[in-house]
């Protein structure tokens, strides 16, 4: 599709001879052209004109994002046919890794990601792996950084048609390949869910999802609908959204999840969870002590470093933490972590370090831990802790007056004959 530039306006004064001049340059090869003009000109309208001259695909680089802001909302209405697309950082709050020496405090990367900004950034890969040519991008330098492999991306391209021959359970696999998660919760972009003989997807690029009806092994239909008011959507609606679903499908690759193995950190993690993957280490620590720092790692999949500074009580937040198990919030799982602590006690027998009654006292199991108080009481199913003394029981009335002295026998000093 080409470039159709839609205004009720037509260049005047010098815009004429500016755009001749752009594109004249530009099929000649200069590698820079440079075009100058006071606020309120017309420079992003005489660019707009280029661009429709031009017929190529453009990036629009500003250097922040309130100015691609207002660049993306005038593109968007100048091409309003064609793919315009908005490319920026989705960082909300970013927090780096930090240390201070002084202090010893160790700072654990924090941040949060904007979904709409994401789902832009996603449009924005799906529309230039499309193959289409008239594709505007609107970017600030966040796009200097790379997203992926775009090999990568296009190999996990699901194409599904009308009448196309798959089974089930291999478009199913097909999406968990690409990174979608199946869910039966809320159902969000990046997921699918599976009713019967109809699966339902929600692309990570679009407001839109789809059901895709089967009939045995054939695809007999494909519908498109909000997700948010579950009504499927006119056919108006649909090639408002540049999408044909009656006819063919595509499903991008997820690229939100891309290497979330390999990543180290909660680039990717939600909010919520990174949140408890402190108070869950402050927990192992408190009920675990026989526990090493990299088992509790890969218990909660956080970095040493964390667990040292919460161990020795120089994390940035502690006096906000509250311990709270694991596995009650879903990080490892129960058979996991008596694993690791049957691990983790047979190496200390072998070792031969015997472990105290305070150590056996603070042993309990996870149903015990989610309800006691901040000092564990004794288990009642441990056995081997009653005490025992060799001498006899004190009666009631040594027991009261005993350890009572009266004012005479205080002052008197020993008697000498009786040494």
């Amino acid at each position: 599709m080409d470039f159709q530039l839609v205004s009720d306006f037509k260049p005047t004064g010098d815009q004429p001879k500016a755009i001749q001049e752009i594109v004249s340059q530009f099929k000649d090869g200069d590698p820079y052209i440079t075009l100058q003009g006071v606020t309120g000109s017309g420079k992003t309208f005489t660019m707009a004109n280029a661009i429709q001259e031009l017929q190529r695909t453009t990036l629009v680089l500003a250097h922040n994002k309130t100015l691609a802001a207002q660049l993306y909302s005038e593109f968007k209405q100048f091409f309003p046919n064609n793919a315009v697309e908005y490319f920026v950082s989705y960082y909300d709050y970013y927090q780096p890794e930090a240390y201070i020496p002084s202090s010893g405090t160790y700072i654990e990367k924090d941040l949060s990601i904007n979904e709409d900004i994401e789902k832009l950034r996603l449009s924005t890969t799906s529309s230039l792996l499309s193959g289409r040519r008239d594709v505007i991008v609107v970017a600030s330098v966040s796009c200097l950084y790379g997203i992926g492999n775009p090999a990568e991306f296009e190999k996990n391209v699901i194409s599904v048609e009308k009448n196309q021959l798959i089974s089930r359970t291999k478009l199913m696999q097909q999406l968990v390949q690409s990174l979608y998660a199946r869910t039966t919760a809320e159902f969000t972009r990046g997921n699918f869910r599976v009713l019967g003989d109809i699966i339902d997807v929600f692309p990570g690029y679009a407001d839109i999802a789809f059901k895709i009806h089967f009939f045995g092994d054939e695809i007999e239909l494909i519908e498109a609908f909000d997700p948010i008011s579950n009504n499927q959507l006119t056919q108006d609606e649909i090639n408002k959204a540049q999408l044909d679903p009656l006819h063919k499908l595509i499903l991008k690759f997820n690229a939100a999840a891309v290497g979330e193995e390999k990543r180290r950190g909660p680039r990717y993690t939600p909010l919520s969870k990174r949140q408890d993957r402190p108070a869950s280490i402050l927990w192992l620590v408190k009920f675990h002590p026989e526990l090493t720092d990299g088992q509790i790692s890969k218990l909660v999949g956080t970095t040493k470093p964390t667990i040292q500074a919460i161990r020795e009580r120089t994390h940035w937040n502690i006096t906000n933490i509250e311990p709270i198990d694991p596995v009650a919030l879903g990080l490892c799982k129960q058979i996991e972590l008596d694993a690791l602590v049957q691990k983790a006690n047979a190496k200390k027998d072998g070792d031969g370090e015997v472990m105290s009654d305070d150590e056996r006292r603070k042993l309990v199991s996870t149903e015990q831990s989610l309800g006691m108080s901040e000092e564990p009481r004794i288990p009642a199913a441990i056995s081997g802790l009653e005490t025992f003394t060799l001498a006899d029981a004190p009666t009631e009335e040594e027991d009261s007056h005993g350890d009572l002295l009266d004012a005479e026998s205080f002052f008197n000093l020993p008697n000498e004959d009786k040494e």
